[in-house]
Order: structure tokens, then sequence, then C-alpha cells
């Protein structure tokens, strides 16, 4: 049998040997398994990512602050607006009451405030968050002043004599004719306090007039007894401005006839002294 030609022996050869090489995968030959672990591992998604995904408006809105829900309003304003009808007057009465302290008023708080609604003994949820009037006012470009409840035309319109605001002005007249009243009565002598004065003996412990104590027997006011009664001591004291007999005669200056009276009457007296000195 002919042999093949040198080629096509050459090319049996190198075909055997390309079939075993491929038989056993070269060490330099990198693991798919790995490959596809890290490629499941980069690619897994979250819940929370499918579903930003899915809704773009979620994942703006997880960048905005959310608005408090109504537990979180009920539980940092915690006054409430009660209203009645007065079966007196057939009036409506509107008052303020805190649901913590109890503390009830007239006048609106300070901050926002819940209507009461009476079937459910609750805040009103429906008619939502009540504004103070100084802060609708304060949106309107108004400054009111503290505690200021009375009747303003931008935010209530027109003047209703049975609206809230109406007590409000009632309450105010009432207490400034009180506080007017309080002044007056305070100004008239004796009538501030409603007192009285008892004076009393210090060893018996009776009443006693006043002036009976021991002032009375003191040398000045014995002094002053016994010359009421000849004269009024205290007018004779203001008679001359509270100056003495000497200061009241040293602007005094006598006339010639005075003084000669004078020598005469003394040289009568001296004359008289010495007679009797003689005659005893």
């Amino acid at each position: 049998m002919a042999s093949p030609p040198s080629d096509e022996k050459e090319f049996k050869i190198k075909g055997a040997a390309s079939n075993k090489s491929s038989s056993s995968p070269p060490a330099s030959t990198p693991d798919k398994t790995d490959d596809q672990r890290d490629d499941a591992s980069v690619n897994v998604k979250t819940p929370v990512a499918e579903a930003e995904e899915g809704n773009p408006t979620a994942s703006k809105a997880k960048g905005k602050k959310t608005e408090p829900d109504e537990q979180e309003l009920k539980a940092k304003y915690r006054w409430y607006k009660c209203e009645a009808v007065d079966p007196a007057s057939g009036e409506k009465v509107e008052w303020f009451v805190h649901k913590d302290t109890e503390e009830s008023r007239w006048d609106e708080p300070n901050e926002s405030f819940w209507l009461f609604d009476t079937e459910t003994q609750d805040a009103d949820v429906a008619a939502g968050l009540q504004q103070t009037l100084k802060a609708r006012a304060k949106a309107k470009g108004i400054d009111l002043p503290d505690g200021y409840g009375g009747y303003v035309p931008q935010i209530h319109g027109p003047y209703d004599a049975k609206a809230s605001y109406v007590k409000w002005h009632e309450r105010k007249a009432e207490a400034e004719a009180a506080a007017a009243a309080e002044q007056t009565r305070a100004a008239l002598p004796g009538a501030a306090t409603y007192e009285s004065t008892m004076t009393l003996n210090r060893f018996t412990g009776h009443a006693q007039r006043s002036g009976l104590g021991p002032e009375r027997h003191s040398d000045s006011a014995k002094a002053s007894r016994q010359m009421n009664a000849f004269f009024d001591p205290d007018a004779a004291a203001n008679s001359h401005d509270g100056r003495s007999l000497k200061e009241e005669r040293k602007g005094q200056y006598q006339t010639r006839k005075q003084i000669e009276e004078h020598k005469r009457v003394n040289k009568q007296k001296k004359e008289a002294k010495r007679r009797a000195k003689f005659l005893n």
C-alpha cells in the first residue's frame, strides 16, 4: 500500500495534537462561575430601589420633609375651642380649654387651637387646625397688639352684633369700668382699706381714748395744759412766727418820750425801795 504524501501525514499529526490539546483546558482559562457570581452581586437590586426605579416621584419625595400627621399635631397643640348655647339668653358662648391643665379662659391662646367636637369628645380634625386672630391678621399685613380679640374689618368683614368679638369688647369695657371705680374708691380717705384703730391701756387692756398714754404725762404736755387754762399757747407761739421775745423786740426802737418815761419809772421804783428800807 502506498504511503500518503508527507504533507498529508503532517496535517494528520497536527490535527491530532490540536484535538488532544482541546480535551484538557489550559490553566490560564478564567473560571466562568466566578465571573457570573460577580455580575450577579453587582446587578442585585433591593425592593426599595426597584420601587423608586418604577416610581420616579418616590425618589424625589425621599429628600423632602414629610408633614406631621394628625397625632403629632394633637400632641403639640392642646388648646380646644368650645361652643355652647346659654339656656337663659339663648346666645352662643365660646371659650377655650387646655386639655392637659384644664385651664379655661375667654380670650384666644397664643398658639393655634382645635375646634372641640361634642360627638367624638375630641378635636374636629375635619375642620383642621385653627389659626389665632393675630396670625391671620399678620398674614394680611396687620399688626395687632398682644391679647387683642376684638373686631378686625379686614378679617371679620361686616360687623355682626352676635359674633364672639362683641363679647370681647364688652368684657374689656367692664374691666376698664371696674378699674376706674377701684381707683376712685381708693382715692377717698378711709375707704381704701376699711380699717379702724382702737387704743388700749397697756396695764388694764381696756379701750381708752387716744392721747391718754404716757405722752400725756410729759413735761411739755403738762405745761401746755396749764397754759391752756389762761390762753391759747399755740396761737401765741404762731403770732410772732416762732421768734423769741428778744428777737421780736430786737427791731423795735423807742422814742425820746418813751425813754424819759422809762427812766422816771425806774427812779420812782428805786426811791420807793430806799424809803422802805429806812421805814423798816
